[in-house]
């Protein structure tokens, strides 16, 4: 049996693209079952890495911060929150540095 079994997969959905408060073991399932990109989001803490995951929910993205464990005793953390809508952007970087000429 899945530790997911109680999680009604639909439901968390509906919460996600209403905006409603989404609970630990909602996101912690969203974060495990459906990430499609993970990521850092900040320096490491003394126990745990900031993180994000990007969910896609029918083709809409959406965000989720979460914090992984630094030690094979320190557990994955996941807080209530709400999925925030996001969207991929590029962005070009210009860089302007000194050379040598003859």
């Amino acid at each position: 049996m899945s530790y997911y079994k109680y999680i009604n997969e639909d439901k968390v959905f509906d919460c996600v693209k209403q905006g409603l408060r989404l609970t630990e073991d909602e996101v912690h399932f969203l974060v495990a079952e459906c990430a499609c990109e993970d990521g850092e989001c900040g320096e490491d803490l003394r126990w745990v890495t900031p993180m994000y995951s990007i969910i896609n929910i029918e083709g809409e993205h959406y965000i989720l911060y979460w914090y992984r464990g630094l030690t094979e005793y320190q557990n994955n953390e996941y807080e209530a929150q709400y999925a925030r809508k996001v969207q991929k952007v590029k962005r070009v970087i210009t860089i302007e540095e000194w050379e040598e000429i003859d």
